[in-house]
């Protein structure tokens, strides 16, 4: 809620990657002539959402699982949204598995799941 409360209209943003240029979750970039060199992830935009997205993320350094009260509110909502709901996490997850696997730093898989999450809003 607070995201959506943060970002306003959602419709102003075409694509995913538009949202996370606006939330700071894309690389910098300096560029000259033949040159171009990737920086660090940007801090701009907005910094309450990002750390929202941020804290989000840090949830998702465990394996995708549905704990009992988890199971208890997925009675309550229709199968194809527990279908999209459980794939879009094992995927989240397992891209964090994926980059803490390959000798990653964890709050750099963090900021890959932080970005995942993003292109979820839209």
């Amino acid at each position: 809620m607070a995201i959506a409360t943060g970002l306003g209209d959602l419709t102003r943003f075409a694509t995913a990657t538009q949202l996370m240029a606006y939330l700071a979750r894309v690389p910098s970039e300096h560029s000259t002539g033949q040159s171009k060199v990737m920086g660090g992830i940007t801090k701009m935009g907005g910094g309450h959402i990002r750390r929202l997205l941020i804290e989000a993320a840090w949830a998702f350094r465990y394996l995708a699982r549905k704990s009992a009260y988890r199971r208890r509110q997925f009675k309550q909502t229709p199968e194809p949204i527990q279908g999209v709901t459980r794939r879009a996490q094992q995927r989240i997850c397992a891209r964090n598995c994926g980059y803490i696997q390959r000798d990653k730093v964890s709050t750099q898989a963090c900021i890959v799941v932080a970005r995942e999450l993003t292109r979820q809003v839209i």
